[in-house]
């Protein structure tokens, strides 16, 4: 069994080598892999390095989003290893490089790359699932966090899902909701710190989305974010909304008043489920309709 898989991943990688301008070639060789890798669980180790590194290589050339799901399934299966948790970085560090690279290069880049977006968060929420204190040691963590603040109002339903999804895996670490076994006490202040620094802007990313960009169905998941913020520090949680409110249109004209702010702002700030910040969310978007 171990002798044919290591054949068909020598010629597997030999095909993304020599046809890696093929999106069409190169996904099938992704899936191929994906099989092999779920089939052999962590007997397929033995096949990380070279992976890796072609992965690397490619996606630096022509940046298929695929390759990126692709890192998502090695940092599943081997990134709670050790061993393998700088190599790991140094692979999300490349990759996440290249991707935000071509989500910036454009206008409305999140938008055009859709695939990227979600296959990127994908392989970001993996690394804080399995490796929380390696991923945060980075800096690569809060280019991550920030882009995905800024491209929370993306249409694209598994795009938006992903950035979200990631957002909230770091507000539960920063909350103090991982294994103490997967992240040190001392990491969890530092993920909190960088998060306190930001949640004013998550507030209003997440409150902008859900009025002015996003279908009812995203808006749940704007949602959960804003009720997560609440949860990690309530006092704050206040100036953070207060903030919000000041940066939305509030004049009356076609927008809520200052009192219809207040409202909002009371129901989310008592809020005891996310569902009731969905309600609450609901009613304020009425006045933007």
């Amino acid at each position: 069994w171990l002798p044919l898989c290591t054949r068909v991943v020598q010629c597997t990688l030999v095909t993304l080598q020599q046809q890696q301008e093929k999106q069409r070639v190169i996904e099938h060789c992704c899936r191929t892999i994906r099989f092999l890798i779920r089939s052999m669980g962590q007997q397929s180790i033995v096949f990380i390095e070279p992976l890796a590194n072609q992965i690397i290589l490619v996606y630096g050339r022509f940046p298929h989003s695929c390759l990126l799901y692709l890192a998502s399934i090695l940092v599943d299966e081997y990134g709670n290893l050790e061993f393998v948790q700088p190599g790991m970085l140094s692979m999300l560090e490349n990759l996440a490089t290249r991707a935000l690279l071509l989500l910036s290069s454009v206008p409305n880049g999140f938008e055009m790359n859709p695939d990227t977006v979600d296959d990127l968060y994908r392989l970001a929420v993996r690394f804080v699932q399995r490796s929380p204190s390696s991923v945060f040691s980075h800096q690569i963590s809060a280019h991550l966090l920030q882009n995905a603040i800024n491209g929370l109002n993306i249409c694209q339903v598994d795009a938006n899902r992903s950035l979200s999804k990631f957002i909230m895996e770091v507000i539960d670490v920063a909350a103090g909701k991982r294994k103490e076994s997967s992240i040190q006490l001392a990491d969890v202040q530092r993920v909190k710190q960088l998060l306190l620094s930001l949640c004013p802007q998550i507030m209003l990313s997440t409150v902008s989305a859900a009025l002015f960009h996003l279908s009812t169905l995203l808006s749940k998941e704007m949602a959960e974010i804003m009720f997560g913020l609440i949860q990690l520090d309530k006092q704050k949680a206040e100036e953070w909304l207060n903030f919000t409110c000041s940066q939305i249109p509030h004049d009356g004209g076609n927008s809520a008043t200052p009192e219809q702010l207040l409202d909002f702002r009371t129901r989310v700030l008592s809020a005891v489920r996310s569902y009731d910040v969905i309600l609450a969310l609901r009613d304020l978007r009425k006045f933007y309709a």
